[in-house]
């Protein structure tokens, strides 16, 4: 358990290894523990999540349960607040609380569970058709689902990974979010599905031979893409590009 900061937020951090020098919230009486207890039920939720995936590509619900095996997971508790600041940027069209909380950004996990408080500003890009910004607008007692680019991966291409982005908040109002993202066994070799874009429409018929596909990528291993991603962030290169595909 951390902290982790950035101009436009503040965020707790908990992972699966165990930090028990960490003094986060130990003034509050059942912080680690309740923390604990939400890092263990959100992450046996992505997994049944998975399940029903496989199930929806024909495939054993148990599919991705060896990605899910001793998964390296990160729990993030996020607060969103914009820094006061002298004067506006109107002059040039700029409202000055329009800025960004979090850029443009997909997922490099499997399934990210994120849940948001009332105030809003998720915005997801419509990859598909219109290349605009769709507001992801928060529903009480729901969670938002992120398709990661390693379920792009594993599905060759038939789940896409979610570009999103978060809209700062106006100066004087806070945003919070929790975000649990499931990032894998870092020694599970996520191996391609030789599926494509057809491959919806044959499981729910299953008439004649499943349709052939290519492979975009080849197997890798969840720790590896993580790290490739990771060296291309600190050299400020883009993303791995899985929707080029």
């Amino acid at each position: 358990m951390g902290i982790y900061k950035q101009e436009w937020l503040t965020a707790v951090e908990i992972t699966t290894e165990d930090q028990p020098e960490e003094t986060v919230g130990n003034g509050l009486i059942g912080f680690r523990e309740t923390l604990t207890e939400c890092f263990r039920a959100v992450g046996e939720q992505g997994r049944k999540l998975s399940e029903l995936i496989a199930e929806g590509l024909g495939l054993e619900p148990s599919y991705f349960d060896g990605y899910f095996r001793q998964q390296e997971s990160l729990c993030r508790l996020i607060h969103y607040k914009t820094p006061e600041r002298d004067g506006g940027d109107e002059e040039n069209g700029k409202d000055k609380h329009d800025d960004i909380g979090a850029s443009l950004h997909s997922d490099w996990g499997l399934l990210t569970v994120l849940l948001q408080d009332n105030v809003g500003g998720l915005q997801v890009l419509d990859l598909k058709k219109t290349q605009t910004y769709i507001p992801v607008p928060p529903t009480p007692g729901a969670f938002v689902i992120n398709c990661g680019d390693l379920l792009f991966r594993f599905t060759n291409g038939v789940y896409t990974s979610a570009k999103d982005m978060v809209v700062a908040p106006p100066p004087g109002v806070d945003r919070y979010s929790i975000a649990f993202f499931n990032n894998g066994n870092p020694v599970y070799a996520v191996d391609v599905l030789p599926l494509g874009p057809e491959w919806k429409e044959w499981v729910q018929g299953q008439q004649g031979a499943a349709p052939p596909a290519k492979r975009f990528y080849e197997p890798i291993t969840a720790g590896a893409y993580f790290e490739m991603n990771w060296e291309a962030s600190v050299a400020g290169q883009k993303q791995s590009p899985e929707r080029d595909a």
